[in-house]
């Protein structure tokens, strides 16, 4: 918030719109921001300062008090305060109003080390090297292990054997239509020879057809089995890195924008989709015809293998040296796409913050920054792509004219059928083995999107599932045992072994500073990261429930509240578990009944036009939808108006007499009477106990928070 308002400042702007920035912050902090920033240095300027709590504005010029969109006052301050005495009799004192707690919306990033923050907030790892056989591996057991790649093979070569034995009977089919022609010239066509030629004839066009057929059906076979063998590949390691994504601890999305996850589970899944398996298909078959053409031209004549051998010793150097290049060019291109899908995001999530500070033309900037950057990439690859097909296109003329200038030069007695077969042959050679090589070298760079993926399955620590145990919980007691939490390896201790017990049906309070590790409690009891340690919930260990289980028996009322884009009831009851009648009874006990025209009237993004405080109403009445024996508020009335703050209390005692409630303090009042509050500092537990004992304690922190909250003299 304070950077935000520094931020406008910074703009010098002839009015400035200020929404409520002065909520989360203590009394102390509250009248130095408004002295010295709002009444100091705006004193020149028009500022409109939006409140829920009233506070002293006896330097106001005017006073403006709005009431369910209507006006209820306007004037001056003195005049406020007539009326206020009068109609609502509001507090207007600093301290009483702004605690001494600090909102921990952001603890947990604050914990994120120093190193993680001023990295580039758009980079991505990105290998080096040769892809790993372990991906080829891993990608080959995704798509069924041996078996189906089993009959893959048998079907590719099948299909291509057969396929180069008519190109070799179309050799015998011409010289025996030229033996038989020259027959019928003579008038010979009653001789033995010329019917023994008859018979052979019929019995190859036979065997030509036979084979045609057979190459038919294996083509399509290998087709079937291939594609089956990458689509489930391809479903397999979706399935894993998104299960793996979901369940992962809230240690990834703190080191992994979502830019970048963005990227590898679009680009990287459209090419191992949809791209791979076309080139893995292409790079086998040319490879097969290739091999098969090679077999063909040696048979023709036996010398042809010396040059066959030195050309496929040249294809191979020329596609390693290749190799080198391009697989870095295509990882480069796909780490250089990270920036900027992650600003595109950013830019659309921002809009509003881009239009009112006159930023369209410094991100336009930064957007070509990227792009060029991206571009640079793929235009480099794409031009190492076409230079190496030059290459390879060079070295099959010169194997081509290699076999017809032999047939030219030496004389041989080979049949003119095997000539032209070892001719047409060669020429076709010059295409393969340019589609080949160049196939063959764009499915490894295409493998480093299985590779990309692949390291999120390996890397990403998944939260463990466990059995689901019958009715639990079922009375809401937490128990915690040597819990100790870091939001990261190289981080700082945000929990210390923290035990302590909360009763069944019992109200706890939670309060202590800013990062004293309030937050970090609710943190471990969602298990929204590893700890360790033991919290039990009515006796069972929390790591042995499935995490969804867990979480779906768990109540909260967060301080940002959260709303989808949809309608009223998928909000409220997104998988159809209520009646229609029962939604609307818990809209009327958190008094949001009229706020709705039908429970399907459309709520936006964020929740749009919905105010903080009808927002966390709104998660109430979840809260008693589902009617778990534990909720928890995390600084649930933070920023909200004093009406929302007692309607929320208030329907918390009457709703959840019989749970176990668990409540995060922004203001000690709320939590004065619990059974027990818990006083934090420093990520440990230094008291425990009724506030009544507690403020007995002269010298403990929870009697100082007290008297700056002015409950205590």
């Amino acid at each position: 918030v304070r950077i935000n308002l520094a931020r406008a400042i910074y703009k010098e702007a002839d009015i400035y719109l200020l929404d409520d920035c002065l909520s989360s912050v203590d009394g102390r902090v509250g009248k130095h921001i408004f002295h010295e920033c709002i009444k100091g240095f705006l004193k020149n300027f028009v500022c409109v300062l939006v409140i829920n709590n009233p506070l002293p504005l006896e330097d106001s010029d005017n006073v403006i008090v709005l009431n369910k969109g209507r006006l209820e006052f306007h004037g001056t301050f003195n005049n406020f305060k007539e009326w206020n005495n009068q109609e609502v009799k509001l507090e207007l004192n600093w301290d009483a109003l702004y605690e001494s707690q600090n909102s921990e919306k952001n603890e947990a990033q604050a914990l994120v080390p120093n190193e993680a923050c001023s990295a580039n907030v758009y980079e991505e790892f990105n290998k080096e090297g040769k892809v790993k056989k372990s991906v080829y591996y891993a990608y080959y057991l995704c798509g069924g292990g041996w078996k189906i790649f089993l009959i893959v093979a048998i079907c590719s070569i099948a299909a291509h054997a057969a396929a180069s034995w008519t190109d070799y009977f179309v050799s015998f089919w011409v010289d025996m239509e030229q033996e038989l022609s020259a027959f019928r010239m003579n008038q010979t066509t009653n001789l033995p020879e010329y019917r023994n030629l008859e018979s052979r004839y019929e019995i190859i066009m036979t065997t030509y057809s036979l084979v045609m057929l057979a190459a038919a059906v294996f083509t399509v076979l290998q087709a079937l089995t291939f594609y089956f063998f990458t689509i489930k590949a391809s479903i397999k390691i979706h399935k894993t890195v998104i299960g793996k994504i979901i369940n992962a601890f809230m240690t990834f999305f703190d080191n992994h924008l979502s830019g970048n996850v963005l990227n590898r589970l679009s680009r990287d899944v459209t090419i191992i989709d949809e791209q791979m398996p076309c080139v893995m298909l292409d790079s086998l078959k040319v490879i097969l015809s290739m091999y098969g053409v090679l077999i063909i031209i040696t048979s023709v004549n036996w010398y042809f293998i010396i040059p066959s051998i030195i050309l496929t010793a040249v294809v191979y150097q020329t596609r390693r040296m290749y190799m080198n290049t391009g697989r870095c060019l295509k990882r480069l291109e796909g780490a250089a796409r990270s920036p900027l899908i992650g600003h595109l995001t950013a830019t659309l999530e921002g809009l509003t913050t881009m239009r009112a500070s006159n930023a369209q033309a410094r991100l336009s900037n930064e957007f070509e920054r990227h792009q060029d950057l991206y571009s640079s990439a793929l235009y480099m690859n794409l031009a190492t792509s076409r230079a190496f097909g030059f290459y390879l296109d060079a070295t099959g003329t010169i194997y081509s004219s290699i076999i017809i200038f032999s047939f030219l030069i030496l004389k041989t007695d080979t049949r003119a059928g095997l000539v032209g077969l070892a001719i047409s042959q060669s020429f076709s050679l010059l295409g393969l083995l340019k589609w080949a090589a160049r196939q063959w070298a764009e499915l490894e760079t295409q493998m480093t999107s299985t590779e990309r993926l692949l390291e999120y399955r390996d890397r990403i620590v998944e939260v463990p599932y466990g059995k689901i145990p019958d009715s639990w919980p079922s009375t809401g007691a937490i128990k915690y045992e040597g819990v100790t939490l870091r939001y990261s390896s190289c981080g700082k201790t945000a929990l210390k072994d923290l035990n302590f017990h909360i009763g069944s049906k019992e109200k706890v309070g939670i309060v202590g500073r800013t990062g004293a590790g309030k937050t970090s409690i609710i943190s471990t009891l969602f298990r929204l990261y590893d700890y360790e340690g033991n919290i039990f919930i009515d006796g069972i260990d929390i790591k042995s429930i499935p995490i969804n289980y867990l979480r779906s028996k768990l109540s909260i009322i967060p301080q940002d509240p959260v709303l989808f884009s949809g309608t009223v009831r998928t909000n409220l009851d997104p998988y159809c578990e209520f009646l229609d009648e029962v939604l609307w009874d818990a809209l009327e006990e958190v008094g949001m009944k009229n706020a709705f025209a039908n429970l399907d009237a459309e709520i936006m993004t964020g929740g749009t036009g919905l105010s903080v405080g009808e927002k966390q109403l709104f998660c109430l009445a979840r809260a008693i939808l589902h009617n778990n024996s534990i909720l928890v508020l995390d600084e649930a009335t933070a920023n909200i108006d004093p009406e929302t703050d007692t309607l929320i209390q208030k329907t918390i005692k009457q709703k959840f007499t019989n749970c176990t409630v668990v409540t995060i303090a922004h203001k000690l009042r709320t939590v004065i009477d619990s059974d027990s509050i818990i006083v934090m500092d420093g990520g440990v537990i230094c008291q425990f106990g009724p506030p009544k004992s507690l403020l007995e304690d002269e010298e403990g922190l929870f009697y100082r928070i007290a008297q700056q909250a002015r409950l205590v003299s």
